[in-house]
Formats: structure tokens, sequence, C-alpha cells
């Protein structure tokens, strides 16, 4: 898997301009996440102004997913016409998330901060998950695994980093106008997403997996050819519900998803059950992931050094062995099980691109991957 058609897949050397792309991206991650993060800390403050359920406004994340996959269901079928246009998607998306951020730290109604954040959820995973990561296989459909690796760092640090930025902003600025700049970066990170990236490094004129093997005609050949194959691909959403390599993306991505989310959401309560103190629950969970930063490189070179799969077998054995010994929660197992499931929820989010590209390849990947995301 090291080496593909003379490209060295675990490498790094994106050129200048996918450099710009994995930073975009990765602030995209860290801007969004930060949505579900803060309500740790703003959902007790909500009460306190406005006598809101923290239990109910901390539930609008479960909601908000459900909602996202409706979404992404739709804009996969969508996608699957092949009409979907990635640059409008950011673009909107990136306005939607912004705005949808300065309202629910400036209105006073439970109504509408409900329906901002379930709007900002819904559009949050459309941009960062289907739209963002059609680039990365436009541009990096050899490196993919190193590609994503890096650009999802950006998400484990928005409920660590993030976190202690967005406190130190309300205490100097306040809860109201933190929420408008934290609005206003991630309205800007989105129209430059939008304005910089081509969806094809050819149009920018330089090379997939950055290529400099290639010639400028050979890469626009290539890419002409693969439209092609795009215009008259047999991949109709029937065909695809139908095949086998779909569920066997659907499920392990599924699986590895859910057990992302899953262990986020019940750290600090089983750590507030095991005795441990409000404050240093919430530490431990941001210790929890920081380590998936480095985790997410990891799985992502190991996907491209020794392939997707292998990645994704060891991402599901340290899944288990860090899901063993945090059921423990004691003194002694308790920090190796939170490294340990940092590593894999750093690679938690990464399978359903790697694996329909490897499955679908650069050109049929848009055909499949708004139905293996779901």
């Amino acid at each position: 898997m090291e080496k593909k058609n003379g490209v060295k897949a675990s490498s790094s050397n994106f050129g200048k301009m996918g450099w710009f792309l994995i930073i975009y991206m990765a602030l995209t991650f860290f801007l969004t996440g930060m949505g579900g993060s803060v309500l740790n800390i703003t959902s007790g403050m909500f009460e306190g102004m406005y006598g809101w359920n923290p239990a109910f406004v901390i539930s609008l994340s479960s909601i908000g997913g459900w909602v996202g996959t409706a979404v992404i269901f739709i804009m996969g079928l969508i996608m699957n016409k092949g009409k979907v246009n990635i640059r409008l998607t950011i673009l909107i998306c990136g306005i939607a998330v912004g705005i949808s951020y300065m309202i629910q730290g400036n209105t006073g109604s439970l109504a509408i901060f409900s329906i901002a954040y379930i709007l900002f959820y819904a559009l949050y995973t459309l941009w960062a998950q289907l739209a963002n990561q059609a680039l990365i296989n436009n541009w990096f459909p050899r490196k993919k695994g190193i590609a994503i690796g890096w650009a999802t760092m950006g998400f484990p640090l928005a409920p660590s980093l993030g976190l202690v930025l967005f406190a130190n902003s309300i205490g100097k600025i306040g809860l109201n106008y933190t929420y408008i700049v934290l609005g206003a970066a991630t309205l800007i990170v989105g129209v430059i997403g939008a304005m910089a990236f081509k969806e094809f490094p050819e149009k920018h004129g330089l090379f997939p997996d950055n290529d400099r093997s290639m010639t400028r005609e050979m890469a626009n050949k290539e890419l002409e050819e693969g439209k092609m194959l795009v215009a008259n691909s047999p991949w109709t959403l029937k065909r695809l519900l139908a095949t086998k390599e779909v569920w066997m993306v659907f499920i392990p991505a599924g699986f590895v998803g859910f057990f992302g989310a899953g262990s986020i959401s019940q750290v600090v309560p089983r750590l507030l059950s095991a005795g441990y103190t409000p404050d240093a629950a919430t530490g431990m969970i941001a210790a929890c992931a920081l380590f998936a930063v480095p985790g997410s490189f990891l799985i992502g070179f190991i996907d491209s050094k020794l392939g997707t799969k292998k990645a994704f077998v060891l991402t599901i054995i340290l899944s288990a062995i860090g899901s063993i010994l945090y059921a423990l929660c004691t003194p002694v197992t308790i920090w190796p099980a939170l490294i340990i499931i940092g590593i894999a929820l750093g690679g938690s989010s990464n399978f359903a691109m790697s694996f329909t590209t490897s499955y679908f390849g650069r050109y049929h990947f848009q055909k499949a991957f708004g139905v293996t995301l779901t």
C-alpha cells in the first residue's frame, strides 16, 4: 500500500495549496466541533440567565444528530445524481453555521435557540463531513488516509483547546460577544473554503496527490476521462444499496462513529459516578481529546502505509481495550483508558471517506459517499 502508481501514499508532501486545503479543513473541524463542546459550559449559564433546563439543552445534540443524518441522506441522493456543487455547499453551510452561532448566543428564546442549534448541527455535518471530505477525495485519492488524518486533528482540539479559549473569552468579553466571535470566525472560514478551492486540483493547474511525475496534459486528460466515467456511472442508488461493499463501508464506519460519539458523551457522567469532581472530570475529558490529536495522524498514517482495513482493525482493537479499562474506572486503569480511547477517537471519523475512496475510486466516490456516510 506504500507506493501507488509512483506516489508514496504515506507522504505528507501535499504542496502549498494542498496544505492550505488541509489547514482550512482542520479549522472547519475545530470551529464546528466547538458547537457541541461548549454546551458543557453554556448549558449551566443559560439556566442561570434564562431558566432553561440544562439537560434539554444538551439533548439538542442528539436531536441535531438525527436531523443531520436525514440531511446527509437527502444530499446523498442529490449527490448520486451529480447535482451537488461542493463549493456552493461549503459557502451556504459556512455562512449558515456562522449565523447560527451568533443567534445561539444572543437569544433569550429557547425555541429560537433550539432551531438555531439543530440547524447548526445538520449543516455542520453536511459541510465538514460531506463537502470537505469530498474535496479530500478529489485532491488526494491515493494519499487520502494521511490527508484526512492531518485534517481531522482539528476536531478533538475543540473539546480541549477550544473549551479553554471559549471560557477565557467569556471572562473577557462575555457570552454574547464570544458567540459572535465564534460565528464570525466560522463564517469567514466557510467563505475562504468556498472561494479558495476548486473541486479538483487540476482546475488550479496542480496535480492529484501533488504527483509531480505527471504532466499537465496527462492530469487534464485523466480528469476528463474521469468525468466521462461519472457521467456514465452505473452506480445508481438502487445498485449501491444492493452492493455488499456499500454495507461493508456503512456498518464498520458507523460502528466506530457511534463509538466515538458515545465515548465522549459518557466520559463525564462515568467519572462523576466514580467519585471524581466535575472539574477533574472536565479536565480528564479534555486530556482524552488531546490524545485524539496525535491519534488522528497515527490512524491516518497507518491507513496510508498499511491500508484502510488494517487501520480500521487497529482502531477496533484499541476501542475494545480502552472500553474495558474505562468500564473498570479505577485509579490504575482510568488514564490508560483515556489515552487509548483518545487515540481510537482520533481515527473514528476517517473511515467512511477512506473506505469509500478505496472501494469506489476517485470518480465514482461522489456517487457512493452520500450513501455510505449516512
